[in-house]
C-alpha cells in the first residue's frame, strides 16, 4: 500500500462493496501501527497494544 485511500480505491475499480478491496489490499506493518496509535493516542492501554502489535510484526 502507498498511502492510497481505500474508498477511493473502491470506487475507481467500480466495486459494490469493500470486501474485495479489502481482501487485496495489503497493509503494510508501519502502517497499521500509525492507524493503532491515532485510535489508541491518549489511553492507558496505548503502550500495551503497540507492544502486542510489534510482536505480531516479528513473527
Amino acid at each position: 500500500m502507498k498511502g492510497g485511500d481505500l474508498g477511493a480505491l473502491r470506487e475507481l475499480t467500480g466495486r459494490g462493496c469493500m470486501m474485495p478491496t479489502l481482501r487485496y489490499a495489503h497493509l503494510a506493518p508501519k502502517v497499521k501501527m500509525r492507524a493503532v496509535e491515532s485510535l489508541d493516542e491518549g489511553t492507558e492501554d496505548h503502550a500495551m497494544e503497540k507492544t502486542f502489535l510489534s510482536n505480531r510484526q516479528s513473527v
